[in-house]
């Protein structure tokens, strides 16, 4: 199971997190928090049943939802976040944005005091610039954004495009359609991709 977690890492040019190894985890290789920190939770039980490619494909994926901006997308429920960011900014009608005035409140001061104090105001001011941008993408978008680009990833590290949307369909349970298997396919036949072989 480590070659494969290292051949990923190697090939995406990212540092690979601590690997927590858990007999319980539902998944063969996923990603989980220890503290603060990401780390990557790997079934040996459920790993050994799975080929090296496919080991690679979702090791590359979890490195690349491990990425800062892309980790609270893909971890934390999108009404918790839309809240959160909602409370941030303390903007008047919280219901507007389908948001409990109380837990955007609650959910905005817990995100306030886990930003450092001198970033907190920059970061304050970018969240309300995002929401007063009538033609911003919706969180759900970005999420769909952060999967695919985790995707690609996972097949740049599996280089096996059959393994890629195979694991891809087993893990979405059959709930991604065929318009998101041909931006993968797209990138598959891309100079991009070339270039990463």
């Amino acid at each position: 199971v480590a070659r494969p977690l290292s051949d990923a890492a190697t090939c995406l040019g990212v540092d690979l997190p601590a690997i927590s190894i858990r007999h319980d985890a539902t998944n063969p290789i996923s990603l989980g928090f220890d503290g603060e920190l990401p780390v990557l939770v790997v079934s040996t039980v459920l790993a050994e049943r799975r080929s090296e490619d496919g080991l690679r494909f979702l090791a590359g994926r979890c490195l690349s939802l491990a990425r800062p901006h892309a980790l609270a997308l893909a971890l934390v429920p999108l009404d918790v976040l839309r809240e959160a960011l909602v409370g941030l900014a303390d903007l008047p009608d919280p219901a507007r944005f389908h948001c409990d005035p109380k837990r955007a409140k609650r959910r905005g001061r817990s995100l306030a005091r886990e930003l450092p104090r001198a970033d907190r105001d920059h970061a304050t001011s970018l969240v309300r610039a995002w929401i007063d941008n009538p033609s911003r993408s919706s969180m759900f978008d970005a999420r769909a954004r952060v999967y695919r680009a985790a995707d690609r990833a996972g097949l740049v590290a599996s280089r096996s495009l059959p393994i890629a949307i195979e694991i891809s369909r087993q893990e979405s349970g059959g709930r991604r359609d065929r318009a998101w298997f041909i931006k993968l396919l797209r990138f598959a036949a891309s100079r991009a991709f070339a270039s990463c072989l």
